[in-house]
């Protein structure tokens, strides 16, 4: 796997490609906003198509407690 990152928009948002070696690489983002001088609201997600037989699969995948366990993970390096 692969990880190429750029910040965009005076660090508000940053984007990744993540390429698994299957398809087109998946499209990463961080959106941060902020609400206090020591709070920052960040928003993760990720988007892409899989190829066969990897897209029936996602149907069975939950990847919930993954986001959540990176932003704690996240929160927790910040601090």
């Amino acid at each position: 796997m692969s990880i190429a990152c750029r910040i965009v928009v005076d660090g508000e948002t940053i984007e990744t490609s993540l390429d698994f070696s299957i398809g087109e690489p998946a499209k990463g983002y961080f959106i941060l906003k902020e609400i206090s001088p020591n709070q920052t609201s960040v928003t993760w997600g990720i988007s892409g198509k899989s190829p066969y037989p990897w897209n029936f699969m996602n149907l069975f995948m939950n990847m919930n407690k993954d986001f959540d366990q990176g932003l704690k993970n996240l929160k927790n390096r910040l601090k």
